[in-house]
């Protein structure tokens, strides 16, 4: 994901948590997830995940996502 849609997403949604990892530092987390292409966005609820997006998503789409959580 381009940087300024991640950090404009979690400015604008202060209701949710937002992160970004390097998956080339946390390789190990990377694999506990399923992480085999990126970008990727996977939504969790209840410290659950429970939706990815693969590839790149606009804004608005993202937003969508975070509607249903």
């Amino acid at each position: 994901y381009k940087r300024q849609v991640v950090d404009e997403v979690a400015e604008e949604r202060t209701d949710v948590k937002v992160g970004k990892v390097n998956v080339d530092e946390q390789l190990a987390l990377a694999q506990r997830f399923g992480v085999s292409s990126i970008p990727l966005l996977i939504l969790f609820k209840n410290g659950r995940p429970v939706a990815k997006a693969l590839g790149y998503r606009p804004k608005a789409e993202i937003q969508e996502l975070l509607k249903d959580l």
